[in-house]
């Protein structure tokens, strides 16, 4: 998680020449987008016991998981649009000198929806505890951040950096859709 959602900035200060502005600049845009997280992580600690409870019965009710996927995704839809269309008008109460960061919200918003939706499916592995499959995907998850941090932003400095937090974000979200076909085939 954490090479995901901040090995941008350690890429981003090492691949451009004024470190201090864009990453700062950069920096803003990630604080907002980031609510997007926060947001995810509060809907997940109403639906991970749900979630748990139905697939700890004797029978499981994959109806109720579809229901509740459903539900939690809809719920991320629009907390994510919430979080785009606000951004803007948040901007008008910081310095104009942020500003240019603004249209990375959009990139990274959209990576950070798709993580929520990866920490959905997080949930069953934690479920019946596949410690080999997290850690595997957390291997992955590391060596897709840091490739796309080093093939985006040395040519594309802070939007190579949103771009690339977008692209690791969907990467892993595919990666973790195909390990945990197990479970979703059943939904």
């Amino acid at each position: 998680i954490f090479s995901l959602s901040a090995s941008d900035k350690f890429f981003l200060s090492r691949y451009t020449n004024d470190k201090n502005a864009t990453v700062g600049i950069y920096s803003v845009a990630c604080v907002f987008a980031s609510v997007i997280n926060i947001f995810c992580t509060a809907l997940l600690h109403y639906f991970s016991p749900k979630l748990y409870t139905t697939l700890s019965g004797d029978i499981i009710n994959y109806a109720s998981i579809k229901k509740h996927l459903y539900f939690y995704t809809a719920i991320m839809i629009a907390g994510t649009i919430a979080v785009m269309a606000l951004t803007p008008v948040m901007y008008t109460f910081i310095n104009p000198r942020y500003h240019p960061a603004l249209h990375y919200i959009y990139f990274l918003g959209l990576g950070y929806f798709m993580w929520a939706i990866t920490y959905y499916f997080y949930s069953f592995l934690l479920f019946y505890k596949q410690k080999r499959k997290i850690v595997i995907l957390s291997v992955c998850s590391i060596v897709i951040s840091i490739g796309c941090n080093y093939f985006f932003i040395p040519r594309w400095a802070a939007q190579g950096a949103a771009i690339s937090v977008c692209t690791s974000y969907f990467i892993v979200l595919a990666l973790t859709l195909i390990i945990t076909y197990k479970h979703i085939k059943l939904i």
